[in-house]
C-alpha cells in the first residue's frame, strides 16, 4: 500500500467534497454529467448535455451564479470550457477552475465578504 501523501486527487473525490461543502454553506448545488452513456444498440457512446459546461452550477439568494470546473492538479480546460468561462466572467457570473476545495472556499469566503 502506497503512503497516503503519495496518493493523487481525482476530480471526483474533489467534485463530492466541492458539492458537499457548498450545500453546507446554504447553496443549491446542480452536478452535471458530461460523461457518454454506452448505447449497446449502437455500440458507441451517447453524450448529453452542452460541451464546456462545467461540472458543477450552484445557486444562493443574493449572490452571483456560482460555476465550478473540476480539474485534477495537471488537468487542462477544453476550448469549450475557455469559451464558457469567458462567457459566464461577461455575464457576471463567477467561474471557478478549482484544482482542490481551497479553491472553492477562497472565492466563496471572498463573496461573503463582497456580497453580503
Amino acid at each position: 500500500m502506497r503512503p497516503r501523501s503519495k496518493l493523487k486527487a481525482r476530480e471526483k473525490d474533489i467534485q463530492k467534497a466541492i458539492i458537499c461543502y457548498l450545500q453546507l454553506s446554504g447553496w443549491e448545488v446542480y452536478r452535471t454529467n458530461n460523461t457518454g452513456i454506452w448505447n449497446s444498440r449502437k455500440g458507441g457512446y451517447f453524450f448529453h448535455g452542452q460541451k464546456g459546461y462545467p461540472d458543477i452550477t450552484a445557486l444562493k439568494a443574493g449572490y452571483p451564479v456560482l460555476f465550478v470546473e473540476v480539474k485534477s492538479p495537471t488537468g487542462k480546460l477544453t476550448n469549450e470550457q475557455k469559451k464558457f468561462a469567458a462567457l459566464a466572467q461577461k455575464c457576471h457570473c463567477i467561474y471557478v477552475l478549482a484544482r482542490s476545495l481551497e479553491d472553492v472556499i477562497n472565492v466563496v469566503q471572498d463573496l461573503t465578504k463582497t456580497w453580503r
